[in-house]
C-alpha cells in the first residue's frame, strides 16, 4: 500500500510532462522581437511633422515628399534597432525609389557618436519625447522599438512593422509599395 501514492505520483508526473510538451510543441512559438503591431489604428496617411537633425536644423518630412519612404523608429539603446541598421544602410546604398529616413528616440550626444562610428548614408532625425509624439501621430497606442513604417510617395501608410526588421520584412513592405 506504500507504493500507491509513489506510483500515482509519478504517474500524474509522467502525464503533466508528457501534456505540457505536446502543448509547447503543437503551439506556434511567438517571436517576441517580430510582435506585429495591429495597423487597424495606423492611419492611412502619413502625418507631416518636423524634427530636428543632428546639427539641432528642423527638416520637415515633407521635404521626401516626391519618394517612396521607410521611416524607422530606433534608439542607440536597443539591441534590436542596431542589428537591423546594417539592412537598412545596405538599401538605402542601392538607390532607387525608396529613401530611409531614421528618427533616434535618443539623447543627441549618443546618436551623434553612433552615426558617425556607423557612417550612416541616410537621414537621421532626433527628438526624444518629440519623436515619441510624432510616432503618435501615426495612430499607435503603444510605443515599441523598433518601429517601420513604409510609405507611397503618394503619402499613403502600406506598411507597419515593430521588431527588428529582418531582410524578409523588408522585401513584404518593398512589395507592398509595388516596388
Amino acid at each position: 500500500m506504500k507504493h500507491v501514492p509513489t506510483i500515482s505520483t509519478i504517474f500524474l508526473s509522467c502525464l503533466a510532462l508528457t501534456l505540457y510538451v505536446g502543448y509547447r510543441t503543437l503551439t506556434p512559438m511567438i517571436d517576441e522581437d517580430n510582435i506585429p503591431i495591429q495597423t487597424s489604428n495606423i492611419i492611412k496617411s502619413m502625418p507631416d511633422f518636423t524634427l530636428n537633425d543632428i546639427d539641432g536644423n528642423p527638416i520637415s518630412i515633407s521635404r521626401w515628399k516626391d519618394k517612396h519612404l521607410i521611416i524607422n523608429f530606433w534608439a542607440t539603446w536597443c539591441a534590436p534597432c542596431l542589428r537591423e541598421i546594417p539592412l537598412l544602410k545596405d538599401h538605402q546604398s542601392q538607390g532607387g525609389p525608396t529613401q530611409v529616413i531614421g528618427i533616434a528616440v535618443d539623447r543627441l550626444e549618443p546618436v551623434k557618436a553612433f552615426i558617425e562610428e556607423m557612417d550612416f548614408n541616410y537621414p537621421i532625425l532626433i527628438g526624444q519625447t518629440d519623436a515619441i509624439e510624432v510616432a503618435k501621430t501615426f495612430g499607435i497606442n503603444i510605443f515599441a522599438l523598433p518601429l517601420t513604417f513604409f510609405i507611397t510617395k503618394d503619402g499613403l501608410i502600406v506598411d507597419s512593422h515593430v521588431g527588428e526588421l529582418l531582410p524578409l520584412d523588408l522585401e513584404l513592405g518593398l512589395k507592398k509599395l509595388d516596388l
